[in-house]
């Protein structure tokens, strides 16, 4: 299995390495089909997801990958407020990029999102089907 995981450097990216790594997590130990699995891990320096070109030639050279782990994000509330157009390019466009260039593969994506998605009007737990409508950028 091969795998990419984005965001490689922030506080998810660190984690999923470190259970990758060492094979086990707090709810227990990594799945065997994991254990081997080739790993690349990616921050912004190294790939930037916003950019469907930079993306493509990623993959050209490193894929083609089984699954992708998004953890890349824009996650600074004000900062997304102050730069929205910012904020689209990595959360919405990144993931796209993502999905569009694993999907040619074969592959999944995992793209991790935030509650932020939905508008926090409804009491019940969210379901992946749940309509997005988000309030702020």
């Amino acid at each position: 299995m091969k795998l990419l995981i984005t965001g490689a450097h922030g506080q998810l990216g660190n984690e999923l390495r470190r259970c990758l790594e060492s094979g086990s997590s707090e709810i227990g130990s990594v799945p065997d089909a994991y254990k081997n699995a080739s790993v690349d891990y990616a921050d912004r320096e190294d790939l930037d997801i916003s950019d469907p070109h930079a993306v493509h030639a990623w993959f050209v050279e490193k894929g083609p990958y089984d699954l992708v782990i998004n953890c890349a994000a824009f996650t600074n509330v004000d900062g997304c407020e102050k730069e929205e157009a910012v904020a689209y390019h990595v959360n919405a466009s990144g993931p796209e990029n993502l999905g569009r260039e694993v999907a040619s593969a074969g592959g999944k994506l995992i793209h991790v999102s935030t509650d932020y998605v939905f508008p926090g009007t409804d009491e019940t737990p969210r379901m992946e089907s749940d309509p997005v409508c988000p309030v702020s950028a």
